[in-house]
């Protein structure tokens, strides 16, 4: 929206600069100035001195206008006989007329700053032919700096050139007489001509240049441009109130046209900067709002029935028919026309709607976003309505396109992320639903009356009639998961849904305690259990078993598996095969497609009951403690000393085991291929496997060579526990394909394939005094590099350290265990000058007597060995004094191998 189109009205007419629009033609009309009385003169100087007004008759006239007649700016105040005028009372300018309420007042007071001046008052009512009033008056005529608003109570004249010391226009009305409160500040008029270029400001308060500092007088925001107050301090006060009001009111057509499309707006407020306000690259300054409201009920106020931070109130009449774009709130970013397009996005945060809270808040929001609330009735369009969403644009731009349409992964929900009727998901993903759709139902109904209702449909297709064979995402191991129907399951009783079953239970004897038995064509619907039997079938195509026969089971048994096999017909999802092996635990639902029979096999996963035996006393080769028929996980405690366990019974074709170590000293020993226990009992693992306290170990047995394996990969390492890796070594590992550590090795630390030799300070070094530095003695404590013999190296060393009072710091290089130099040079500089201090020989100090309170040093050295060895770095003081120089912990040489 570009500027010029804007109407801006504004409630409080604070001055009329009338010169600075010599363009704009202006017609008022307001009442003649009528005197009453004779004019009357007075002396002002630098000590208040007051007259007596024109005498009148009763009714008394409502302004008195003063005049300055004088050079300088005089002080005036209205009052009775005792009345005494100060410099912070209405101030009149040089040369200038003020019209001001005379509110019952009989004498006129007056002051200068400096000088002398002459005021001169006379009474009446009405607007003065002339600013310097009439009759007797200069007859100055009007200018920008001293228009008088028509019938004003008070007028508002401001200088060209104020400093904080000058208080500008003073407005005190605090008189009110009956049925009537006196005005502060009032203008009307009406506006009328044209505007040929520019634009128009009505009425202008503009402050040109601010170069004023209020760092003293209240921070960064210790002056305001425009500021209106009100304080409602008195019982006697009755009916609502507002500070600041402004209106736009449009009673005729303009002479636009419904072409141009021109916007009006009540009120607006634009910050913007086209300079730096002392912000970096790293630190930003300087903060622009545009608005900032506050509504604060501070200590004492109490029991209000509201707190409003903003209203926004909209509405369209029955008679205005129509209107294209209702929005009652909309953010825009600024682009063409605007006062800067809109081009980068914030670093820190980014976003059009923020709700948060300031620093010291001791309570949080109930809602964040609300829609409808006591106050208030709903406002969403119950058939049409959408209460978030999005709307298409004419304009192009960007495509619609988000990262994200809701973001709440930094949120911890107690009770869930999304909550509606019948609808409910946590903070972790998990869902609640009365009914489930997997695309679009067919025809109109989903289901209604059937067992469907609140059902579940895939891909349009309500699983009463099964599921379709092309059901994408529930697949077991490559087949359908479930290709068959749920409703042969149930049988409709009343208004409730039974499960009907006929039970081969083998327990209760009806199974055939041979150990095989026939699935029968009466099955259909059934939920069959079975054990650790074999099961028959007949082929799919037969009559009872043709397409449309379906059952479901599950093996109860806990120590084997039980198969049914399929006469010619295989098992499409168990292998292709005419078998179909259920393990203990697991579940099953199968059908015939009237060729073959289709089943899903809920494999048992692991999950099963714990069981805690008693300590173990000793080493066990067989182990099979109570109720580890049925156990997933042993619990097991170890006693007072490790314990070997060789073998443990029970094993079956996939069977899941977990051993976990609840022993608070000792360790479990799994021993691998152990003939204490019997073959069938025992574990595969290429290497005993210790569990140590508070760890699990994870076995399955594998049916086809009758042993216990590991379930992952974490097997016993084949290298002695230990430590591998310092200060100049990483440590090297190597891996067997089962995952075990085969071998350990220290590897020299390099960089980008070159060896890195590296020394750091372990502990603090204080040196006091001057005394040479090669003496044994003064070795910075863990600074020694073991370098090789025909190796050059470049050397880098950054050292935390303090120096008070120019002890300075002094280095040397030099060797140990046989170490030459073929030659060196090395240099150093502190982090509070960085003078360099040099040396081009090994073995010579250097140093400096700067002052480092808090600080560092920073070393660098190339050296050529000869005989390889130690090099040592030593330290003293630069200058001796009294306080020491400390060497701190953490500083480090590294330095790496050039050939």
């Amino acid at each position: 929206m570009k500027r010029r189109q804007f109407f801006i009205a504004i409630a409080l007419a604070l001055t009329w600069v009338s010169g600075a629009f010599a363009q704009v033609s202006v017609t008022t009309n307001p009442a003649p100035w009528s005197q009453i009385g004779a004019t009357t003169p007075l002396s002002a100087s630098v000590t208040s001195s007051s007259v007596a007004l024109p005498a009148y008759s009763q009714p008394p006239p409502p302004t008195a206008n003063v005049c300055n007649t004088g050079t300088v700016t005089v002080y005036v105040a209205l009052g009775d006989i005792t009345v005494v005028a100060t410099s912070n009372n209405t101030q009149i300018l040089a040369g200038t007329c003020r019209p001001l309420a005379l509110n019952g007042a009989t004498y006129l007071a007056a002051i200068t700053a400096s000088s002398t001046a002459t005021v001169t008052v006379e009474l009446g009512s009405g607007t003065s032919a002339s600013v310097g009033g009439t009759g007797s008056g200069s007859g100055m005529t009007p200018s920008a700096s001293n228009a008088v608003l028509p019938d004003a109570r008070n007028n508002l004249g401001l200088g060209t050139a104020n400093t904080p010391a000058f208080a500008g226009a003073v407005l005190n009305s605090t008189h009110s007489s009956s049925g009537v409160v006196a005005q502060g500040l009032y203008g009307h008029g009406s506006w009328v001509g044209s505007v040929t270029s520019g634009q128009a400001f009505f009425n202008e308060l503009a402050i040109d240049n601010d170069t004023v500092n209020t760092t003293g007088a209240g921070g960064p925001g210790g002056a305001i441009a425009v500021y209106i107050g009100e304080n409602l301090g008195s019982a006697s006060l009755t009916g609502g109130r507002t500070t600041l009001e402004s209106l736009l009111n449009l009673t005729h057509a303009t002479g636009n046209g419904a072409a141009n499309r021109n916007f009006y707006v009540a009120g607006a407020s634009v910050a913007q900067a086209s300079a730096n306000d002392g912000g970096t690259n790293t630190t930003g300054a300087g903060n622009f709002f545009a608005g900032n409201d506050s509504a604060a009920l501070q200590t004492g106020a109490t029991y209000f029935n509201s707190i409003v931070g903003r209203e926004i109130d909209i509405g369209v009449a029955t008679g205005a028919t129509k209107v294209s774009y209702k929005e009652g709130l909309k953010i825009v970013q600024l682009g063409t026309g605007g006062a800067a397009v809109d081009a980068i996005q914030g670093t820190t945060a980014d976003f059009a709607v923020g709700i948060v809270n300031q620093i010291g808040a001791s309570t949080y929001w109930l809602n964040g976003i609300i829609f409808g609330e006591p106050d208030g009735i709903w406002a969403i369009d119950p058939t049409n309505g959408t209460m978030i969403g999005t709307l298409a644009t004419a304009l192009g731009g960007h495509s619609y396109a988000a990262k994200y349409g809701i973001d709440f992964s930094s949120v911890t929900f107690s009770s869930g992320f999304l909550n509606s009727t019948g609808f409910l998901v946590d903070g972790s993903g998990n869902t609640t639903t009365n009914g489930l759709v997997v695309g679009s139902p067919t025809g109109g109904s989903q289901g209604t009356g059937t067992v469907n209702a609140t059902g579940l449909f895939v891909n349009g297709v309500a699983v009463t009639a099964g599921f379709p064979t092309t059901a994408n995402g529930l697949g077991s191991d490559g087949a359908a998961f479930l290709p068959w129907s749920f409703s042969a399951n149930f049988a409709e009783t009343g208004t409730t849904w039974d499960l009907t079953s006929r039970e081969d239970d083998c327990t209760s004897g009806t199974c055939a305690a041979s150990g095989s038995a026939a699935i029968a064509s009466s099955d259909s619907g059934a939920y069959v259990k079975l054990d650790a039997h074999a099961y028959t079938i007949v082929r799919a195509n037969t009559a009872g078993f043709t397409s449309g026969f379906s059952f479901c089971g599950e093996n109860t048994g806990t120590t084997g598996n039980a198969t049914i096999t399929a006469t010619t017909s295989v098992w499409v999802g168990a292998g292709g095969t005419t078998l179909a092996t259920i393990e203990p635990g697991a579940s099953f639902c199968a059908r015939s497609n009237g060729t073959d029979y289709e089943i899903g096999i809920a494999h048992h996963l692991g999950d099963g009951p714990s069981i805690t035996p008693t300590a173990l006393s000793g080493n066990v080769n067989d182990y099979n403690p109570t109720n580890m028929a049925t156990a997933r996980t042993i619990r097991q405690d170890g006693g007072a000393a490790d314990r070997n366990i060789t073998g443990i019974a029970g094993g079956f074709d996939n069977r899941r085991l977990r051993i976990t170590n609840i022993g608070s000293t000792n360790n479990l020993i799994i021993v691998d291929q152990s003939a204490s226990s019997a073959a069938a009992n025992r574990f595969q693992i290429g290497a005993n496997i210790t569990i140590g306290i508070n760890k699990s170990r994870d076995f399955y047995y594998d049916g086809t060579v009758n042993f216990w394996r590991p379930a992952d990969v974490a097997l016993a390492n084949t290298v002695t526990a230990g430590s591998c890796g310092d200060a100049t070594h990483s440590c090297g590992l190597t891996y067997a394909v089962d995952g075990r550590i085969t071998a350990a090795s220290n590897n020299a630390l390099t960089s980008s394939g070159t060896t890195v030799v590296t020394a750091f300070v372990t502990s603090e070094f204080d040196a006091t005094s001057t005394t040479d530095v090669t003496i044994a003695g003064a070795d910075i404590t863990g600074m020694s590099l073991a370098l090789s013999a025909g190796k050059n190296y470049a050397c880098h060393g950054f050292f935390p350290a303090t120096a008070p009072a120019t002890g300075g710091i002094k280095i040397i290089f030099t060797s140990e265990d046989g170490l030459t130099f073929t030659s060196g040079a090395y240099s150093f500089a502190t982090s509070n000058s960085f003078t360099n201090s040099s040396s081009t020989t090994m073995g010579s100090a250097i140093g400096n007597s700067n002052v480092i309170n808090t600080g560092f040093f920073v070393v660098d050295a190339f050296v050529q060995i000869n005989a390889g060895g130690h090099m040592l770095m030593r330290g003293a003081q630069n200058t001796s004094n009294g306080t020491k120089t400390a060497y701190l912990p953490n500083g480090y040489l590294a330095c790496t191998q050039q050939n």
